[in-house]
């Protein structure tokens, strides 16, 4: 559930304000979720917007999705990917013969859940050298700092180049 209004501050400067409602249920408990989510928008010129955001976000993964994504493991407790701190700024550009996007981002998440190996290698005389371990799954709290960006350039009328790229880190 969504409920957003938005506000024009002047003829070049939109504020956006938000709340998204989520249910979340799991193996151990369920809870309400209220995410309140904002947004600055500024039309610096024809070509060029600038945008300051904060957009907390809920992931519930289900069981089947992760046994897909998973199928070696057992089961695993699953409670909803949180992320209460999510802001980030991104900058447009764009213009007859070439456009850009480029967005720098923080994001707080919780529950992340890491699917790990405990792999060591058999490395006994005359044997081929094959993992042994199993895999399982950690939920732990992470921090990641990410800078995504996508230009396209028309040199004619009849083509264009785009390139795509993230760079990113995360920590737990």
């Amino acid at each position: 559930l969504f409920a957003q209004a938005q506000w024009p501050l002047s003829a070049d400067l939109h504020l956006l304000l938000g709340v998204r409602y989520d249910h979340g249920s799991w193996a151990t408990s369920s809870r309400d979720l209220f995410l309140p989510y904002a947004s600055l928008d500024l039309q610096l010129d024809v070509d060029r917007r600038i945008e300051f955001w904060y957009k907390p976000q809920t992931v519930v993964t289900t069981y089947g999705d992760f046994a897909r994504q998973n199928p070696y493991l057992d089961f695993v407790a699953l409670a909803p990917q949180r992320s209460p701190v999510n802001l980030g700024i991104t900058f447009w550009y764009n213009s007859p013969s070439a456009s850009l996007e480029l967005t720098g981002s923080y994001e707080r998440t919780e529950n992340l859940a890491v699917t790990l190996n405990g792999f060591s290698f058999n490395t006994t005389k005359g044997e081929p050298l094959m993992p042994q371990g199993e895999l399982h799954v950690n939920i732990l709290d992470a921090d990641r700092f990410a800078l995504h960006g996508q230009a396209t350039v028309r040199p004619s009328s009849a083509s264009s180049v785009s390139l795509y790229g993230t760079l990113q880190s995360t920590y737990q």
